[in-house]
């Protein structure tokens, strides 16, 4: 996540079965049989069509060079919102244990009355978010036996939060903005 390819990404293992088993989902599930011909392929398991553009494929190689920098970035900006954020009534995010660096990825932040600084948040220009809807709220997790009630920590926590903006391109301007827009959004200017 701390890099793009525009859409899509890659999977890294050492195990050789799930790599075969990767290799086969992005691509239709298809195994090659040159036994039968060099056309020849079976499908032996639902795959998709995963394979990512070779433009995609440069800008994501392009941007592994300086992986170490954009992680750095999120962390100077986790860090100043930990500051600048800090005496108001918002939940932040686990800091990453001693001895780990976080990717920080998301900065999500949990409030009261998530709805209303949303929308306050939003209306000043903010590009806030939810991320994500709980998987167990889905239509799709309910031949599981899971909906909406069942996990009550987690229902809790995903009705308070709202992701800040953090990628490493965030200027202290916008920056400032945010937090500006946070403050008020809780009444606190």
């Amino acid at each position: 996540k701390p890099i793009t390819t525009g859409e899509g990404g890659l999977v890294t293992t050492n195990d050789d079965e799930l790599a075969a088993r990767l290799r086969r989902f992005r691509s239709h599930g298809i195994i090659r049989r040159s036994e039968h011909g060099e056309w020849f392929y079976d499908i032996a398991e639902v795959g998709f069509n995963y394979r990512m553009t070779d433009i995609q494929a440069a800008l994501g190689a392009s941007q592994l060079g300086r992986i170490d920098e954009f992680i750095e970035r999120r962390n100077e900006i986790a860090l100043a919102y930990r500051r600048g954020l800090s005496g108001l009534p918002i939940e932040l995010p686990p800091s990453a244990p001693d001895g780990v660096r976080h990717g920080y990825h998301l900065f999500p932040i949990a409030v009261e009355n998530r709805a209303e600084v949303f929308h306050a948040l939003r209306d000043r220009g903010i590009g806030v978010q939810v991320h994500y809807v709980p998987v167990h709220h889905h239509p799709i997790s309910a031949h599981m036996g899971f909906g909406v009630g069942d996990l009550p920590v987690c229902d809790a926590l995903y009705e308070r939060l709202i992701s800040l903006p953090i990628h490493p391109g965030l200027s202290t301007a916008h920056f400032d903005r945010v937090l500006t827009a946070i403050r008020a959004a809780l009444g606190k200017l």
